[in-house]
């Protein structure tokens, strides 16, 4: 079993942070856009539960990915981290002290894709407590209904 690294935080004592109210939990909401030579997929983080911490896998079959404008701009987190690893996006995020995250609308930057191949998916969306234990949490993307589990980008 697949192990999410936001349910080791409490252990490492190194908190997790991010997060965005919902009415019916945490939400990660992808909002997508064509730009010149590249797709463009925003993110945002709608907290409604007391999260201090979360983890993003987005799936990307694409010859190149920028993550420059992903977690540059968030404060109050211990950890804030957005790479391509060659095969997917990894953001992963820790508040300082595993101090919750406000409840509220979180933005959480964009990512650029250029030479996508096939579709973009969420393959992981994990947001933990303060004891590293799962809370509610959904994927949905901009104009579209949230659903849980997984969502394509297309």
């Amino acid at each position: 079993m697949k192990r999410s690294l936001l349910a080791l935080a409490p252990l490492a004592a190194a908190p997790l942070l991010l997060a965005a109210p919902s009415a019916s939990g945490n939400e990660l909401i992808l909002t997508k856009a064509a730009a010149r030579d590249a797709m463009v997929i925003g993110l945002d983080l709608s907290v409604t539960e007391p999260a201090v911490g979360f983890e993003v896998r987005i799936e990307v079959p694409a010859a190149a990915v920028d993550t420059s404008g992903c977690m540059s701009k968030i404060p109050g987190l211990q950890i804030a981290s957005c790479v391509f690893n060659g095969r997917e996006v990894v953001v992963l995020a820790l508040t300082e002290g595993l101090r919750p995250l406000s409840p509220g609308l979180l933005d959480l930057g964009e990512i650029r894709i250029r030479g996508l191949k096939g579709e973009a998916k969420v393959g992981q969306f994990v947001v933990s407590d303060a004891k590293g234990e799962p809370l509610s949490a959904r994927v949905s993307e901009a104009g579209a209904a949230a659903t849980p589990g997984h969502e394509a980008l297309r």
